[in-house]
């Protein structure tokens, strides 16, 4: 459940910024499901079909979520750097005039 509920969190953020963290949060969490499967099945506790295909899920969801993350990381550094071009412009051609 942690991985929806950061997940959820994450949607409902506040700032570029929140929605970032918590959407890192989700992923932090989709592994930690993943290592837990993982060791289910190495260990020999939960060996069955039921159990991989849990496993697979959840690296797919790990993925999508990792992928989702690092998107936006990205596009927040985009923003941020046209925000600083723009205010860069405007205050250039603002001193320029005078």
């Amino acid at each position: 459940m942690g991985v929806a509920g950061n997940y959820w969190s994450a949607c409902r953020g506040r700032s570029d910024r929140e929605f970032v963290a918590k959407l890192g949060v989700s992923v932090d969490e989709a592994e930690e499901s993943v290592l837990w499967l993982t060791a289910f099945i190495r260990s020999g506790i939960r060996n069955d079909g039921e159990t991989k295909a849990l496993l697979g899920e959840g690296e797919q969801l790990r993925a999508i979520l990792s992928r989702s993350h690092k998107t936006a990381k990205e596009n927040r550094k985009r923003r941020i750097k046209r925000k600083n071009q723009l205010a860069n412009s405007t205050t250039h051609e603002f001193t320029k005039s005078i």
